[in-house]
């Protein structure tokens, strides 16, 4: 199967397609989730920029809040080992080698707030409150997180007084 994944690659590169193989995808998407779940509602809710959310020692004991709730439903629910904890991730992943390539950027979450359109909370937070309620585990932090967006996407008054 991997070398037949492989041919593909090499043929998308032939044809100037950016590809690559990736081992361990599973690793790759949490890691991806896991920064979305930290970064976009907190940038949305806040309104800074990603080096800012890491420079506030507020925002970065949230983010090891949700991302420790989301070790546990992973763990639990998925059956797959990740990060030790919600601070090895935070403090020893996403703020070290993360923040640095992105910390200009800013949520694409209060770009769909403030256009009126829903976010995607459903699917980064959500998912975890979700994973959270199948395994009779807590996720406290991220159902808070969800339950601020949600009421940002549906009070166009913060949306008008924004912009």
């Amino acid at each position: 199967r991997r070398l037949e994944v492989e041919a593909i690659v090499k043929e998308f590169k032939r044809g100037f397609i950016p590809t690559s193989y990736d081992e361990d995808i599973a690793k790759t998407l949490l890691t991806k989730l896991m920064y979305n779940l930290c970064l976009n509602p907190l940038g949305a809710i806040l309104g800074g920029s990603y080096g800012e959310l890491a420079s506030n020692k507020f925002a970065t004991n949230l983010m090891s809040k949700m991302a420790q709730e989301a070790v546990d439903c992973i763990r639990a629910g998925l059956k797959i080992e990740t990060w030790n904890s919600g601070d090895d991730y935070v403090y020893g992943e996403l703020l070290p080698k993360l923040i640095p390539l992105t910390a200009a950027h800013h949520s694409s979450m209060i770009q769909d707030i403030r256009s009126g359109r829903k976010t995607e909370i459903r699917y980064l937070n959500g998912a975890i409150v979700d994973l959270a309620n199948k395994k009779n585990l807590r996720a406290p932090v991220n159902e808070t997180i969800v339950d601020l967006i949600k009421s940002l996407e549906g009070n166009s008054a913060i949306r008008s007084a924004d912009g």
